[in-house]
């Protein structure tokens, strides 16, 4: 098992590297090499369930356009409401990436 200095180091290395990376198609590469296809999808799936969630869309209609259980959408309701803002943050800006309407 990892101890926390291990963990909080690659954790910060790999944001680090993530950051760093400006160009769509070298990070869906680089995503690509890192993650499974399902791991691409369900975190495509989050940010697509977060973004209906923002936009004011209920449990049930983004249940019901990504598939997700009620349990990880009421999960990511809660990073939404009361976790780092990451989600806000970083869904607003990007102008072109909008939160969907009701």
């Amino acid at each position: 098992m990892m101890n926390n200095i291990v963990d909080t180091t690659n954790k910060d290395e790999l944001s680090e590297l993530l950051s760093s990376v400006n160009d769509p198609k070298q990070m869906s590469l680089l995503l690509t090499d890192l993650l499974t296809k399902k791991e691409i999808d369900e975190i495509a799936t989050r940010l697509s369930a977060a973004r209906m969630l923002i936009g004011g869309c209920s449990y049930l209609t983004v249940e019901e356009k990504t598939g997700l259980s009620s349990r990880t959408i009421a999960r990511i309701n809660k990073w939404i409401k009361n976790g780092s803002g990451a989600y806000k943050n970083v869904l607003s800006s990007h102008s072109h990436i909008k939160p969907v309407s009701r």
